[in-house]
């Protein structure tokens, strides 16, 4: 084990526990530190647990702290009093009674935390609460489309007046671009609304992926019992379709309201798609997989009714990233997202495609050339989805042409393996070591 000691402060997306566990691999002795709320509530299925069927293994590794990933960490003390619907800072009204409270990490707290490690990586609101204790960041890689905190700072509707929100959320995107900005480095791939923001203030950024998809050997060895049922199924099909990502292609998500935020994934693109395939070639026997999750869940269950194909799409509860990894071992096809911003990259159901080794259909909007020279290797083997039509192309192109399906897909593990994965974290570690 190399004498350097790494911390890792949270794991939205499990991108903290992939990265530890790759720095592990490499022979460093790298611990995760969980924020208060990582892996809660509605961000359960980010919890390690949810990243591995072995989780005895890693476990002497994983440390829970008291910082909450919140935009509120920022302050000293926070008052949010929920029957008057309004939301007071200290230092700016006084003496309101507490009906909301959380632990604030201090100074000496911070500094005993970090103190024996030589190098922290982090993401989430890190910059900004570890800059309160005179300490920054080595690494800091946004997980948010546009830097959480920056972008977007997110109170309840009925939080505030106006007038004190806008105090509320300069102060705390002040905070937390002044505490990137110190950052050793910043690694970005997302180079449509997140670069976009990173440059509007001035943070300079390296183009660099996240090693987010961490694919471990008691997988294949594991049955998840909430599987079971759906893997017998399986065996019904011959070519299946396997999509995870969010439903969310009519309103707005609902954690984001703003148009210049949202940006349509085109579910219904594969729905439309999917069916045409089966129209086409009622011969081939077709399974669409989807998740219930996402805000247009319901508008997709209606598209699927109306079209016809019940019988041939099935729905799974919102999984869990070991689960979404068992599926993608059985399936002929992952599909990813189609957002139609430019030179924007696929999210966390791509990378778990590609290292999977299965052919991936994503919109790709980047010009000839752009992206080998942006990034500094080629792009994967996509099956590339500009418009809706494309959908259907390539449905029936891997329905019917089994040796290039496989070929695809051994080709998206060659190169995740090449360009991501255990090489890309040692590109990280040499960051760090220099």
């Amino acid at each position: 084990m190399h004498n350097k000691k790494i911390a890792i402060l949270g794991n939205m997306n499990n991108n903290g526990f992939a990265l530890m566990r790759y720095f592990r691999s490499l022979g460093f002795d790298a611990h995760l530190f969980l924020f208060a709320n990582d892996g809660k509530n509605t961000q359960a299925h980010f919890a390690p647990e949810a990243d591995t069927y072995c989780i005895e293994k890693w476990q002497p590794y994983i440390h829970t702290t008291i910082i909450l990933n919140s935009p509120d960490v920022v302050f000293n003390r926070f008052v949010y009093t929920v029957k008057q619907g309004k939301l007071f800072l200290a230092g700016l009204i006084k003496g309101i009674k507490t009906d909301y409270t959380f632990q604030y990490p201090g100074k000496a707290y911070l500094k005993t935390l970090f103190s024996s490690y030589n190098y922290i990586v982090g993401s989430g609101i890190a910059p900004a609460v570890l800059d309160k204790a005179g300490l920054r960041l080595d690494i800091f890689f946004p997980y948010s489309t546009g830097v959480e905190f920056v972008h977007n700072v997110s109170l309840p509707p009925k939080a505030a007046t106006k007038a004190l929100y806008n105090i509320y959320a300069n102060y705390v995107r002040s905070r937390q671009v002044a505490a990137i900005q110190k950052a050793r480095y910043c690694f970005n791939a997302e180079l449509s609304i997140t670069q976009a923001v990173l440059d509007r203030y001035k943070i300079k950024t390296q183009i660099m992926a996240v090693p987010m998809v961490y694919i471990e050997d008691c997988l294949a060895d594991t049955t998840d019992t909430y599987l079971a049922d759906f893997f017998k199924k399986l065996s019904d099909y011959e070519f299946i379709v396997f999509n995870c990502s969010r439903q969310i292609w009519i309103k707005p998500d609902s954690w984001h309201k703003s148009s210049a935020w949202h940006e349509s994934k085109h579910n219904d693109w594969l729905v439309n798609g999917f069916n045409q395939l089966t129209n086409e070639k009622p011969n081939i026997k077709c399974l669409l997989v989807l998740v219930e999750y996402g805000p247009d869940v319901s508008a997709t269950k209606r598209l699927v009714k109306e079209l016809g194909i019940s019988d041939k799409v099935y729905w799974l509860k919102k999984l869990s990233r070991k689960q979404i990894l068992q599926i993608l071992l059985k399936v002929q096809v992952g599909v990813s997202e189609f957002r139609t911003l430019d030179e924007m990259i696929w999210g966390g159901s791509g990378w778990e495609i590609l290292a999977s080794g299965k052919p991936m259909m994503q919109t790709f909007r980047f010009n000839e050339g752009v992206f080998e020279e942006k990034f500094g290797y080629p792009p994967p083997p996509i099956l590339k989805v500009y418009t809706a039509s494309d959908v259907y192309v390539h449905l029936l192109e891997m329905a019917t042409n089994s040796y290039l399906r496989e070929n695809i897909g051994k080709q998206a593990k060659n190169w995740f393996k090449t360009y991501n994965g255990q090489n890309l974290a040692a590109q990280w570690l040499q960051k760090l070591l220099n």
